[in-house]
């Protein structure tokens, strides 16, 4: 079973851990595919033992579904998928 305080219902669970920023220095990175870019920055703030996270994603699929719902003759009917995020925490 699960804990308590998970309310001991039949489900799933989750349980979403975020890390903590860098606190020793700026650093980023970024990265791109077929499919999507992403990036992530992090550092420490001005403020006195502070630190931010910031990370994002977005699909670069939308244009190859297009180009696929166009030569298959779909006519006025555009097939589309996608998603962006972006999550940040400041601790």
């Amino acid at each position: 079973g699960f804990p308590a305080s998970y309310g001991g219902k039949l489900s799933s669970i989750v349980d979403i851990a975020q890390r903590e920023g860098n606190a020793n220095g700026l650093k980023g990175a970024f990265s791109i595919g077929i499919t999507d870019a992403s990036f992530v920055a992090e550092g420490p703030t001005k403020l006195k033992n502070t630190t931010f996270i910031v990370t994002g994603r977005k699909t670069l699929i939308d244009p190859i579904f297009a180009l696929a719902s166009m030569l298959s003759g779909g006519g006025d009917y555009i097939l589309s998928y996608g998603f962006h995020d972006i999550n940040g925490k400041f601790t």
